[in-house]
């Protein structure tokens, strides 16, 4: 095993702004103890929104958002009634956000925390803080890519979610450069992956969120080169452990093509608690593997599963988890991936631990967002904007119908007994949590759906340059022209509930409503 020296970094100050350099990664040894361009670009971006309730003070207050996923499912019911409507007027604040990104936004008591890129090659890693209350900047700070490449609409940029606690911030890139912060801004140490164990191997990019355990924060690299998972000291960058993830050849059942386990993939791991212990659980690419996140030990594999290479498992309590599968329309369905929207239980056993299906949707299908539950139904959106409601305790099919919103590439939240949809383009919808389709309202947004924000530097010339082909795997100009209409617009990436505000991310901005001063109307 080999643990990294955490790396000192040299500081200027340009504009108010801290930028940081940081010098390759120095390790010291220890001793001890193809798929269509147009879809695929929006596989990296909407994995946003994990596994748990929000983390509550010792006062009982919600510290906020802390993490990917966190308080998806927040059951406060009615005690916090939200609007049924609102438009952008009603917005309480905004705050541009220099370059562009497609991470969720946390909440850390009184500040939210965003992360961003700028540059024609990346170069820039930016993470912003703002304040809850009016939206203005707290810091700002920017960091040098150990990894550039060319930005453009067919790659992640800052796709990846920050975590954070009461010790800090810990912020993950899709460059393989992984921070910790405190709650200042300050460096606290900086790992670059790519330098320790080479590039990511992906044309689409990385978009997994990081983990954060009592112990470490955790990372998982699927991608074309080795796939690994791996776990850093939180209180100096140390590897603690790794574990590969081999990929085997490409087999054929049924005619249907089967996707090499633990490949390309952009889902996120979430921690599930089972018989006592917590599972680090990874839906990727043709396989569910569930570890032990202290040491990174393989408790339990189950392959027949396909398509899975997007949605973040959603935790229901008692060792159960959702699972959603896509089928990309280009090359039709992978083996075993119209069998993958399912309910899983991870069960206890006299040799250790399985994973038993009790369920699965045959009718339902996945896309960008992650399936989410309220009350008595599991809710999938398929790519189109069709929902899905499922029966949580048989998996019959309640209901199916168009969303009014379209896609979404925002998980949608849950709020009582209200499910909120957000589509691509910003408008939502709201439905009550109902065995059958109960439309409330729909049509609300925080942002013009006119608005078009300035591309990012360097990805306008990658759009309409016919050269950029060949540099690019192969894209074509004609496909990367309606990749660059399709994403000309606003694009909401990710929608989160701190108590009485409703946080909205787009690529170049956050917009707050405070509904505590826009009441229900």
């Amino acid at each position: 095993m080999e643990i990294f020296e955490p790396n000192r970094c040299a500081c200027q100050q340009r504009d108010g702004v801290i930028l940081t350099d940081f010098p390759p990664a120095r390790m010291r040894p220890f001793r001890g103890n193809a798929i269509a361009g147009w879809l695929l670009l929006m596989l990296p971006l909407m994995l946003l929104g994990g596994w748990a309730t929000p983390v509550a003070s010792a006062e009982g207050i919600p510290n906020g958002w802390p993490h990917f996923f966190a308080g998806q499912v927040d059951n406060l019911g009615d005690s916090n009634p939200l609007p049924d409507r609102w438009s952008p007027r009603d917005v309480t604040w905004s705050a541009a956000l220099e370059g562009y990104g497609q991470s969720s936004p946390i909440v850390w008591r009184d500040t939210v925390f965003a992360t961003s890129v700028s540059g024609a090659e990346k170069e820039d890693l930016r993470v912003t803080a703002v304040s809850l209350s009016d939206g203005s900047v707290k810091w700002v700070r920017v960091f040098r890519s150990t990894a550039p490449e060319t930005s453009g609409q067919l790659i992640s940029r800052a796709a990846p979610t920050p975590a954070c606690d009461e010790d800090g911030l810990f912020v993950f890139f899709e460059s393989g450069d992984l921070f910790a912060l405190d709650h200042h801004g300050e460096t606290r140490w900086h790992v670059s992956l790519a330098d320790r164990f080479g590039r990511f191997e992906n044309k689409f990019g990385l978009a997994a969120s990081p983990i954060l355990t009592q112990q470490a924060v955790i990372v998982l690299v699927d991608h074309d080169g080795p796939s690994y998972l791996a776990a850093f000291s939180r209180t100096d960058g140390s590897l603690l452990w790794k574990r590969d993830r081999p990929r085997e050849g490409v087999d054929q059942q049924d005619g249907q093509r089967r996707e090499p386990p633990n490949g390309r993939s952009w889902s996120s791991p979430a921690l599930v608690h089972a018989a006592g212990r917590d599972h680090l659980v990874c839906s990727s690419a043709g396989s569910l593997v569930g570890y032990d996140p202290r040491s990174g030990e393989t408790l339990w594999a189950h392959e027949e599963i396909g398509g899975n290479t997007v949605a973040t498992p959603i935790d229901l309590g008692g060792g159960r988890f959702l699972v959603a599968s896509l089928i990309r329309p280009a090359d039709g369905p992978t083996a075993y991936a119209t069998e993958s929207n399912l309910l899983a239980r991870i069960v206890e056993q006299e040799a250790g631990f399985r994973l038993q299906v009790e369920w699965v949707a045959e009718k339902a299908r996945g896309s960008f967002c992650s399936p989410v539950a309220s009350q008595d139904l599991a809710y999938w959106v398929n790519p189109t904007g069709v929902v899905f409601g499922i029966d949580l305790a048989t998996g019959e099919q309640r209901f199916s119908n168009r969303l009014p919103c379209g896609a979404c590439w925002a998980t949608p939240l849950v709020v009582g007994d209200r499910v909120y949809f957000f589509g691509k383009d910003g408008e939502a919808t709201i439905l009550k949590s109902s065995p059958e389709f109960e439309l409330i309202s729909t049509g609300h947004r925080t942002r013009d759906p006119d608005d078009r924000p300035d591309a990012p530097v360097g990805e306008a010339a990658v759009a309409d340059d016919d050269t950029a082909d060949e540099a690019s795997g192969g894209e074509a100009s004609a496909a990367r022209r309606r990749v660059a209409a399709l994403n000309s617009g606003v694009t909401l990436y990710a929608a989160i509930r701190v108590g009485t505000h409703w946080i909205v991310r787009y690529g170049d901005r956050i917009d707050c409503l405070n509904f505590a001063v826009t009441p229900n109307r």
